[in-house]
This record gives structure tokens, C-alpha cells and sequence, in this order.
């Protein structure tokens, strides 16, 4: 929450986050993707490639960048609307990214929606480098974590339209508080 509030912008807030997260977690790979405005792709936001191994995955998929619904394991889920584990990579039919993965040391995914009042607003994809891990004790945390992620992201994507809206507006607009100073103002002013 406090990679929000801090943050200017989405995209950092998200790497922020993923920062974060790979501190405290056991997973190896983590990327966010985002759903586009106009609701006809999801395309990658943040991701973490702290390891050589993650920095080659990424240098070898680097043309992936966006799908639509349905499509790669990002749109599938988007389209689903369901979190997903898979214990074993050759499981993922909907994973085109697999060799690289493989290459990664990456064995085991979670991916789950990203949602904010029922609406799907990303989905986060989640690498495990051992197929040992607890999943019956990973999943429903990252379950809980991803409504309260979805939240944040749709509440950072409003505060970022109606800044752009206050900046872009011909008219007046100032914000004031109670102390008689202006706390904001737009450039019109």
C-alpha cells in the first residue's frame, strides 16, 4: 500500500511492489500485467529479473508484451477470472513463453486475476523455481493479496485520470484548504 501512495506513477508502484514482494516470498519470477483501457488487451506493466537467468528469459521473450483475451497465460486468466496453479510447466498449454521459462528454472506458476470490485483489472504471474513449495498454503495468500492489489491499481489508475484531468481542464480549478492556502491549483490557474 505504501508503494502507492508514494509513488507518481503506476508502473513504479508496481515494481515497488514486486521489490517487495520477492523480499518476503519464495517465488523466483513475478510479473504484473495490466488490462489496456480500452478493454481489448493485457499487456506487461512490471516484472522482476533480478537473476541472470530471468534477465536471459527476458531477454528471449522480449517481443511478448501484450495479448488479448484468451490468449497466453495472462489473457487466459483475464478470461477466466480464476487463479491457477500449475505444479508442472508442461501442463500450460496456454504458456508460449515455456522454453524460456524452462531455460529460467522456472518449474511452477501461480497466475491470478487482479480484480477490484468484481472487475478484472490485471493478472499476476507468479515462478517457482522448486515444485516443492506449499501451494495449499501460497494460494490462499495470494488470492487475498491479489483483491487487495486489484484495489490499489484501480484506485492509483483513478487518481492518475482525474490528475490528468485537473492538469488538462481550461478552467480554474483550485483545491483549499480550511487554513486559507491553496493546496493545489491547475496550470489554468
Amino acid at each position: 500500500n505504501e508503494a502507492f501512495d508514494v509513488s507518481t506513477s503506476l508502473p513504479d508502484a508496481l515494481e515497488k511492489t514486486i521489490d517487495c514482494m520477492l523480499d518476503f516470498a519464495a517465488f523466483s519470477l513475478m510479473e504484473i500485467w495490466l488490462v489496456s483501457p480500452n478493454k481489448q488487451q493485457i499487456y506487461l506493466v512490471a516484472r522482476n529479473n533480478r537473476t541472470p537467468e530471468l534477465q536471459q528469459f527476458y531477454s528471449e521473450t522480449q517481443a511478448v508484451k501484450s495479448f488479448t483475451k484468451g490468449r497466453g497465460l495472462p489473457g487466459w486468466v483475464w478470461q477466466k477470472k480464476m487463479l491457477h496453479t500449475w505444479l508442472q510447466l508442461n501442463d500450460i498449454q496456454e504458456f508460449n513463453r515455456i522454453e524460456a521459462a524452462r531455460k529460467a528454472g522456472i518449474k511452477s506458476v501461480i497466475v491470478t486475476p487482479l480484480t477490484s470490485k468484481g472487475e478484472v483489472v490485471g493478472v499476476m504471474v507468479l515462478g517457482f523455481t522448486r515444485n516443492d513449495e506449499p501451494m495449499n498454503l501460497i494460494t490462499p495468500l495470494v488470492s487475498g493479496f491479489s483483491e487487495h492489489l486489484g484495489a490499489e491499481i484501480k484506485r492509483k489508475q483513478l487518481e492518475q485520470e482525474l490528475n490528468q484531468i485537473f492538469k488538462a481542464a481550461p478552467d480554474i480549478l483550485c483545491i483549499a484548504g480550511l487554513d486559507g492556502y491553496f493546496k493545489k491549483f491547475n496550470p489554468a490557474m
